[in-house]
C-alpha cells in the first residue's frame, strides 16, 4: 500500500515527505511576502495620509492668513508661474491616468 503525507498547511497529499515539506515552505515563504507587502502598503498609507494631513494644515494657515490679509487690504492678487499651480494643482480626471 502506497503512503501519502498529507499537509494541513496545503490541505494536499504527497507522495513524498520532502514534496510535503517544499510545499509548506513555498507556502510559507508567499506568506512572509504577503505579510512584507501589506506592511509596506500600511507604512506608505501612513505617509500618504501624514502628508495630507500636513497639506490640510498648511491650507488652513494660508486660508487664515488670506483672510487677515484681505480683512485690512479687500483684495489679493495671485500670480502663475508655468506649473506651480500649488494649491489648484488637482486634476479631477487624475483617476484615468490610474
Amino acid at each position: 500500500m502506497k503512503q501519502l503525507f498529507y499537509s494541513d498547511i496545503t490541505k494536499k497529499t504527497y507522495d513524498t515527505e520532502e514534496a510535503c515539506l517544499k510545499a509548506e515552505e513555498l507556502v510559507a515563504e508567499e506568506n512572509k511576502k504577503k505579510e512584507a507587502l501589506t506592511a509596506e502598503r500600511g507604512k506608505r498609507a501612513k505617509e500618504v495620509e501624514d502628508a495630507y494631513e500636513r497639506a490640510m494644515e498648511a491650507n488652513k494657515t494660508a486660508y487664515d492668513l488670506m483672510q487677515e490679509f484681505l480683512k485690512d487690504y479687500h483684495t489679493f492678487h495671485f500670480t502663475f508661474k508655468g506649473n506651480n499651480v500649488g494649491l489648484f494643482n488637482w486634476n479631477p480626471f487624475d483617476f484615468l491616468n490610474w
